[in-house]
């Protein structure tokens, strides 16, 4: 469940977005009115289908994508790329690409959206949890 347009928030399962013919492909929680809007995606909407995780500011709908073959994670807006986060080490098979708040999580990544641009802070690894110092972009591991 993550927060949607309109002040209410959006309800998906894993696939639900690529359900075909009459399926439910999402629902809307209107939590003042309480209740609870099976929907289908809209045209203006058909886009995030491809979606790994979304989420709204306001009026925008942001996006997050992992491209396997470019091991890369795109931050979308409104359908349209405003970064890319290029990856130097192997993604597993289920990569975890997820909103939380101002707060991306990329697989080993931890990173902030900071005026619609991805700034990584932390990594994980076998080697232990590194923090990237601010001043002169240098991690330190842990």
């Amino acid at each position: 469940m993550k927060q949607w347009l309109d002040g209410k928030f959006i309800a998906r399962g894993d696939k639900s977005l690529n359900a075909n013919d009459y399926g439910c492909q999402y629902a809307v929680l209107d939590t003042i009115a309480r209740t609870l809007t099976f929907k289908r995606l809209s045209d203006d909407l058909e886009w995030i289908k491809e979606c790994d995780d979304v989420k709204t500011w306001d009026d925008d709908v942001y996006c997050l994508k992992f491209d396997k073959e470019e091991r890369t994670s795109s931050l979308f807006v409104n359908d349209n790329l405003k970064y890319i986060l290029e990856n130097d080490y192997f993604w597993t098979a289920g990569a975890v690409l997820q909103f939380q708040g101002h707060i991306l999580l990329l697989e080993r990544d931890v990173c902030r959206l900071e005026n619609g641009k991805i700034k990584c802070f932390a990594s994980a690894s076998s080697s232990g949890i590194s923090f990237k110092n601010r001043e002169d972009d240098v991690y330190i591991t842990y």
